[in-house]
């Protein structure tokens, strides 16, 4: 089920070299014009796509951006390309932006079982993705290419431009409004997921398992194959209550022990700061997919800080800092392609 998936810093996987940017391999075209899900619902944009395994993808406002990675954490054994038993991960943006900053993105994949469970997490991350802090114009070790094609020489890096992130709890304001698609129907397992990381220190800092995480709060959108899905998708002695936040109701999952206690033991940190791993948190909508428009990130993440565990420890002490919010794709295996667009997020 969940991984720490974002243990990755780009070097993970084999040395594949990238197609060039925003040429799409003969598998990877630009997508085709999906049937509406519904009248009131937008169609997407068509979006060229290819693989960027070593480049880092900026989209949207140069004062308002977003970075999209095409991270590919969990492909250990296996590698890139058209045959079977290969795999294939590739993303994409939209160049223009809406009029309010909204963006658009999209990834295709086709992944085998292989040995890890989740392959990935290609996703659009918008803030300051924990232990990602440049002094440099490259991220982990890899460029930012501008929607014009160049490559940015901004320095330092690793922060989203115009992001309002950090934000320390409780939240006044935090939200993200969004509508996804699907371009073809996908087969096998994963999740489209929020992943929202926040950490005790504001600072990005350098060095994944070097950083100050506390928590790490997944919200699904849509899932396939009965992956991540309530009763049945997830761990269920990891399940806690069921809750109602900001008018809608969600099914919760703690990484808690059998005493019912959340520690912070989640997959691994260097202990920096205190802590050898995190909390990890899921808020599984009762309904997905979800339906296109606004989702209130501060409620459920202010929600967190009101609840107590078993031991009577807090499930968070209610002054950690949001860092980074990102949203993607999981993929355990199987193939699909899914874009989202009229994304923003803001306070």
């Amino acid at each position: 089920m969940e991984r720490a998936h974002l243990l990755e810093d780009g070097s993970q996987v084999s040395a594949e070299s990238a197609a060039p940017p925003e040429t799409a391999p003969a598998s990877a075209t630009a997508a085709p014009k999906p049937e509406a899900a519904n009248a009131a619902s937008a169609l997407p944009p068509e979006i060229a796509i290819a693989s960027h395994r070593n480049l880092w993808l900026q989209v949207g406002n140069a004062s308002d951006a977003y970075l999209i990675t095409d991270d590919r954490w969990g492909a250990a054994g296996l590698t890139e390309g058209v045959s079977s038993g290969q795999y294939e991960q590739y993303v994409g943006r939209s160049p223009q932006a809406g009029p309010n900053g909204e963006v658009a993105f999209r990834t295709k994949w086709r992944w085998p079982q292989g040995t890890t469970e989740v392959k990935g997490f290609p996703s659009i991350v918008y803030g300051a993705k924990p232990g990602h802090f440049s002094n440099s114009n490259l991220i982990s070790g890899h460029p930012v290419q501008l929607p014009d094609g160049s490559n940015s020489q901004v320095a330092p890096a690793g922060r989203t431009a115009g992001t309002v992130l950090p934000l320390q709890l409780p939240l006044q304001s935090l939200k993200a409004k969004l509508d996804f698609r699907h371009n073809s129907e996908p087969t096998g397992e994963g999740q489209l997921t929020f992943d929202i990381w926040l950490q005790s220190d504001a600072n990005q800092g350098s060095g994944f398992t070097g950083s100050s995480i506390t928590h790490e709060i997944m919200i699904p959108l849509a899932n396939w194959g009965g992956y991540g899905s309530h009763k049945g998708g997830r761990n269920p002695g990891w399940f806690d209550h069921t809750a109602t936040i900001a008018g809608k109701q969600y099914h919760i999952y703690v990484t808690k022990g059998s005493d019912q206690c959340l520690r912070y033991n989640f997959s691994s940190l260097n202990g920096s700061h205190g802590r050898t791993g995190w909390k990890m948190i899921a808020f599984v909508p009762a309904v997905l997919p979800v339906e296109p428009g606004e989702i209130d990130l501060a409620a459920i993440i202010n929600y967190v800080s009101t609840r107590t565990d078993a031991c009577g420890s807090k499930w968070a002490v209610g002054n950690e800092y949001v860092t980074s919010v990102e949203l993607g794709v999981e993929p355990v295996v199987g193939t699909g392609d899914i874009t989202v667009f009229n994304y923003k997020v803001s306070k």
